[in-house]
């Protein structure tokens, strides 16, 4: 239904493998990863603005929780109202957390499917590739309908002879999965027979680095939330909820999707949160080091000001001892 979309994402995806990540599978996610967050400044620099506002407003919500700490649902009235007086949205925080579940699904399509998004083989030479390796693989019964099939015949290419790829038109060079020794189409397991059985060596790393992402993801959004709000005091706990929903969901998504998909998209996951965090710190230095120009000129201003109005002054009251001096010698 999205080929439109996932195709030419696909195209980039084995152009990159191709070109700038030298045929490394996991250096490609990451470069991918990489473009997509900066793709993202704009909705970073959105969602941090929205965070500088609520600590200049702070103040006044803290307020607004004294005077209508008894009343709920005035204070909320008065808070939104506030909120859209300076254009601040609450929900301002999750915005990258919806855009980059689309972005997750359409990575998923290309790690899941690449033959049929990255590498545009048809169904028909899919469907005869199911055949030929259930023939030749013991204990295989590849199908369209089987999770992941694609990553399969990947997994098992050297079963499928030369002639097969004249037939049917398609390109025998296709990913290499690997990297750092871990199969990146694979999908973590996380029962215990299974990661610490005869197949440890495969499967006991796919678990690691499955918790790792959704630890990673939970820290590396700590760091952003010290970055981006202020401290929050008992009566302020309603504003902090609002705003860190990114630091709980985000991690249990990740944490999800960890065991759900490939573990390429667990690579993305790690890479989108160090990034992220990365660029969230550059934005808030910048904006911090903007604010401390403004405070000096703004006092800069403020000493010219006074020097002004000092000498105004004295040449008000040297204008007057004249006056006097005048009125004097008459």
């Amino acid at each position: 239904m999205f080929d439109f979309i996932i195709k030419p994402i696909g195209a980039f995806f084995l152009w990159m493998y191709n070109t700038i990540a030298f045929h490394n599978y996991g250096l490609t996610i990451i470069y991918f990863t990489v473009i997509v967050q900066l793709l993202m400044i704009p909705l970073v620099i959105k969602r941090n603005r929205s965070s500088l506002m609520l600590q200049k407003i702070n103040p006044q919500l803290q307020h607004l929780q004294k005077k209508y700490g008894n009343n709920p649902q005035k204070m909320q009235e008065e808070q939104q109202k506030l909120y859209e007086s300076i254009g601040y949205n609450p929900m301002s925080g999750c915005t990258p957390l919806f855009i980059q579940l689309p972005i997750i699904m359409i990575l998923w399509q290309v790690i899941g499917n690449p033959l049929q998004y990255v590498f545009n083989w048809s169904a028909t030479a899919i469907q005869a590739a199911y055949d030929i390796i259930n023939g030749a693989v013991e204990g295989l019964n590849l199908s369209a309908s089987t999770a992941y099939s694609q990553i399969s015949i990947l997994l098992h290419r050297e079963v499928l002879p030369a002639e097969f790829f004249a037939e049917y038109g398609v390109t025998g060079e296709l990913f290499n999965m690997n990297f750092l020794g871990i199969n990146l189409g694979r999908i973590p397991e996380w029962n215990p027979s299974t990661v610490f059985g005869n197949q440890w060596k495969i499967y006991l790393p796919l678990f690691l680095i499955a918790l790792f992402s959704a630890a990673l993801s939970f820290f590396m959004n700590k760091i952003t939330m010290k970055m981006t709000q202020p401290d929050q005091n008992g009566e302020n706990k309603s504003n902090a909820a609002m705003n860190g929903c990114m630091s709980i969901y985000m991690p249990l998504i990740s944490l999800w999707l960890a065991f759900k998909f490939p573990v390429g998209l667990s690579i993305y996951w790690m890479t989108s949160s160090v990034v992220s965090t990365i660029l969230q710190g550059i934005f808030m230095n910048v904006v911090k080091n903007q604010e401390a120009r403004n405070e000096i000129i703004r006092q800069q201003e403020m000493e010219l000001k006074k020097k002004i109005i000092e000498e105004q002054k004295r040449a008000r009251e040297a204008e007057a001892e004249l006056n006097e001096g005048s009125q004097e010698d008459k």
